[in-house]
């Protein structure tokens, strides 16, 4: 334990190489080290691009808590981050399955949707929270790509985030 909350340190200094140094240190001794903070893993050999781990360790945290939320979040993430959009789609969907009520998981589902190509079943997923600090802005994109532009402008006077007029 004393190596992985040193890694912790290390890591948010992102000092990622000493992060998997210490990690390495602990398999040597404990083997069920890597069944310990697989995103902190995961996130620090994504900022390595060693991409093809990050991949395995995002997702282990799947394996290791499948009924948790989180590490489907965080391989949706991973997979929006590199365009990889059907797996995104499909790892944030079972965060909805899980937990439907969980606060970020429709706008990164509409956003992954809406990246994909897929504008609007993007809508569908947003329109029910449209009123919701936020939505509005990644409401935008979808509808520019449906073909709806003037429905977005009407709602840029409302809007009161920052740029809101960015975004259309």
């Amino acid at each position: 334990d004393a190596r992985f909350k040193i890694a912790s340190v290390y890591y948010f200094r992102h000092q990622y190489d000493s992060v998997l140094a210490y990690y390495r240190e602990e398999l040597k001794v404990n083997i069920e080290a890597a069944n310990k903070a697989p995103h902190m893993i995961a996130s620090a050999f994504e900022n390595l691009k060693n991409l093809d781990s990050a991949q395995v360790y995002f997702g282990r945290a799947v394996t290791l808590f499948p009924q948790s939320r989180v590490p489907y979040e965080n391989l949706g993430g991973f997979f929006e981050r590199y365009k990889r959009y059907d797996e995104a789609i499909d790892s944030l969907e079972r965060i909805r399955a899980v937990d439907p009520q969980f606060s970020t998981v429709d706008i990164r589902l509409a956003r992954a949707l809406t990246f994909a190509g897929r504008p609007l079943e993007a809508l569908r997923v947003l329109e029910t929270r449209r009123a919701e600090p936020g939505v509005q802005h990644w409401m935008a994109h979808a509808y520019v790509l449906a073909g709806r532009r003037a429905e977005i402008e009407r709602l840029a006077p409302a809007h009161d985030q920052p740029f809101r007029l960015a975004v259309i």
